[in-house]
């Protein structure tokens, strides 16, 4: 595992970067591989996440354990790989934050979607769209892939699973669409390079348009 050295305000800016949440934050275990997010640890100990494996939280000091993770911690003979410079300088050991996986984000995407239904659910005061909402999908930016090709290959297989037919908008745009109730809809769309070239064309001129100069 490739050491690193930053400071404890760099590891929490790039750990809110992969995550979003604080509790979300997740650290790999260079020793059994475990991967925990600090808030996995118990209340008291939300403090050792990041160096020592939530193991030892769990119970893996007792003889016969065999729960999750291990014993293993970065302050040990055998350092965690990364150094973490403290803000009154002190320098300690640390596991490396883990990897986000398109699977682990596609999973804490769909508990995030789960959490705002019970929420709402549970708090029926707050007021909640009267016209259609829902979640579109840009197979460029959001699923990582190039050319138009491939985003009309997507929206095609989302079309099969959807049993939906694709559309092509007056602006060039490839999509389609399933919706649900209450309004919502789920899309994916693609927009060809031509139609964003033209759009990037006509934002062009945008800063030499001023509202009411003379």
């Amino acid at each position: 595992m490739t050491g690193r050295k930053l400071t404890q305000e760099e590891l929490f800016d790039e750990g809110i970067t992969r995550f979003g949440r604080a509790l979300d934050i997740a650290f790999t275990c260079p020793a059994c591989g475990d991967v925990a997010k600090i808030g996995e640890f118990p209340p008291g100990a939300l403090a050792n996440a990041g160096q020592e494996c939530i193991g030892r939280s769990l119970g893996a000091l007792e003889d016969g354990y065999t729960g999750r993770g291990c014993d293993f911690a970065a302050y040990g003979l055998i350092c965690g790989p990364w150094t973490v410079v403290m803000p009154d300088g002190r320098e300690i050991h640390s596991f490396a934050l883990a990897d986000v996986t398109p699977m682990t984000a596609r999973s804490e995407y769909i508990a995030g979607l789960r959490e705002l239904a019970d929420y709402l659910e549970a708090h029926p005061a707050l007021p909640t769209e009267r016209y259609p909402a829902g979640i579109r999908v840009y197979t460029g930016v959001d699923t990582g892939t190039t050319g138009d090709g491939t985003g009309r290959a997507i929206v095609d297989q989302a079309a099969v699973t959807f049993g939906t037919a694709p559309v092509t908008t007056r602006g060039g745009h490839y999509l389609t669409s399933r919706q649900f109730r209450g309004h919502i809809a789920y899309e994916v769309l693609c927009i060809p390079d031509a139609a964003m070239a033209e759009y990037d064309a006509r934002q062009s001129y945008s800063s030499n348009i001023q509202v009411g100069a003379s």
